[in-house]
């Protein structure tokens, strides 16, 4: 759950979609994010695109990315995330990604503004970023 809660807190609140506040209170709580699936209290999916699903996400990728250690599929395609991506992705070792989006069972993280360069066993998958605003190495 402290994952969850990062990429809400690191969001701008005004940003996140409010469709997602099942119980009213006017937040976002960790369960409420986006479409989840567990397993064994482990957190197997997280899908932040699209439909119900949209949430709308911004700000920094959360650098305890890494602890969803039994993650399958990840989809953050299509919000406005910036910055790195913290190294603590290529401790997601069940994921496939995908960086064009052809297969529904992949995992995405393409059409954000996350800033190169990328960790290694991601940076095939990255597909299209604006990287307009990224420090660049002068």
């Amino acid at each position: 759950l402290n994952v969850l809660q990062a990429f809400i807190d690191n969001s701008n609140q005004d940003s996140l979609n409010m469709t997602m506040d099942y119980d009213s209170n006017s937040i976002i709580d960790a369960l409420e994010l986006g479409e989840q699936a567990w397993a064994l209290n482990h957190l197997t999916k997280l899908d932040c695109f699209g439909g119900t699903a949209d949430c709308n996400l911004s700000g920094e990728l959360p650098q305890n990315l890494g602890d969803l250690t039994e993650l399958i599929s990840l989809d953050l395609k299509s919000n406005n995330l910036t910055s790195n991506i913290p190294e603590t992705i290529c401790s997601l070792t069940l994921l496939d990604w995908d960086s064009t989006g052809d297969l529904s069972s992949k995992s995405h993280i393409y059409n954000n503004k996350l800033c190169p360069p990328y960790p290694e066993c991601i940076a095939p998958y990255v597909g299209d970023q604006d990287t307009v605003g990224c420090p660049t190495d002068e």
